[in-house]
């Protein structure tokens, strides 16, 4: 509504994170979130990506992807309007969701009426042709 642009991406240093960023209008990075307009969010492995990213009404922002590491899972990350991780959600900001043990990844984020987080993406389960996977994620 501020008309800020967010984005979501990977930071190829420190290990490979997810990287959540919002620039103001005139494409500068937003100082006023998170000190550089950039939050890194690591899910504990290596190549986390974001590959969608939503704003709640209270301008929280919500990125999904793919936490890396042993075969890959659905990555859920939320960061307050300031860029902070949100703590209220999952205790520490971020949940990652394994529904095979092979390559899962997030693709698609909604937010439905009562705040909470409709996730949509792949499950690859190595020996199987991949499927469609559904998670959602309570409010708080």
């Amino acid at each position: 509504p501020d008309g800020a642009v967010v984005v979501g991406g990977f930071n190829s240093l420190n290990g490979g994170q997810m990287l959540i960023g919002r620039m103001l209008p005139s494409g500068a990075m937003d100082p006023a979130f998170s000190g550089d307009g950039l939050v890194p969010v690591n899910f504990g492995g290596t190549a986390d990506y974001a590959w969608r990213v939503a704003v709640q009404a209270d301008g929280a922002i919500v990125a999904v992807g793919r936490a890396g590491g042993a075969g890959g899972r659905f990555a859920v990350a939320r960061v307050t309007s300031a860029g902070t991780l949100d703590g209220s959600f999952s205790g520490d900001g971020k949940v990652g969701t394994n529904f095979t043990a092979g390559n899962d990844e997030a693709h698609s984020v909604a937010i439905d009426g009562a705040g909470n987080l409709v996730v949509s993406g792949v499950a690859n389960g190595g020996t199987s042709a991949a499927r469609i996977a559904i998670a959602r994620y309570l409010a708080t």
